[in-house]
């Protein structure tokens, strides 16, 4: 009797093994997902003490989801019209424009504009839709005031190995659009005659910090 209970719990092992790994191999792969992409805020007079402005801010967030055809910015290229008028404004029409254009051309699944954040400190989150052709994600604001200053990240990843990752979180460094020459942030206007590349902010002392460089908060990008 004790072997054969033995030999039974040892086939009903091997069953539920067997039941698991064919349940595993069945599951279907996600199409679709769905992303929290969220701003978090934290421009503050510690974190950020020179030139630090009387009235830090960010404009609306804006953000998409796309393929490879499309960018919302790249490092070492200029900025279309609609990041500029991000950059040096704050305003999103044009950007959102472009944006439709894009989507008009299946470049663009879907975009969003999230809340501005009206101090140094908070949060804008926007909600995207990604697919597998359509799995890259993109956004940015502007730092208010500034000459052309933002924060964001372009083309950012969903799959991994073949999956929608679950979560992400990028520091938000200081990005020059290349469209304004000013050097401080309440620099005025001065338009430069032909855009410069776009580029991170690395070596100005206004975002650095006992040698090192201060982002002004972080995204975190979450599948819901």
């Amino acid at each position: 009797m004790k072997s054969l209970f033995i030999v039974t719990i040892t086939l009903i092992s091997h069953l539920v093994s067997h039941l698991s790994f064919a349940a595993g191999m069945d599951k279907p792969v996600e199409q679709n997902a769905q992303y929290r992409v969220s701003f978090i805020a934290n421009w503050t007079s510690d974190e950020l003490p020179v030139d630090f402005p009387s009235n830090p801010h960010f404009s609306p967030l804006v953000g998409a989801s796309h393929d490879g055809a499309y960018g919302l910015f790249q490092l070492g290229s200029s900025s279309t019209d609609g990041l500029r008028d991000v950059a040096e404004t704050g305003s999103t029409t044009q950007l959102l424009r472009e944006l439709r254009r894009a989507q008009n051309q299946n470049q663009v699944l879907n975009y969003r504009t999230g809340n501005g954040i009206p101090n140094g400190t908070g949060r804008s989150s926007v909600v995207l839709e990604v697919s597998r052709e359509h799995s890259l994600l993109s956004a940015a604001t502007m730092i208010a005031p500034s000459p052309d200053w933002i924060v964001g990240f372009n083309s950012l990843r969903t799959i991994e190995n073949g999956n929608f990752i679950n979560r992400i979180q990028i520091p938000a460094y200081a990005i020059d659009a290349g469209t304004d020459a000013g050097r401080s942030f309440s620099s005025p206007n001065r338009r430069e005659s032909r855009r410069k590349a776009i580029k991170i902010l690395t070596e100005d002392e206004l975002f650095i910090q006992d040698d090192r460089l201060v982002p002004f908060g972080s995204f975190v990008i979450e599948k819901i």
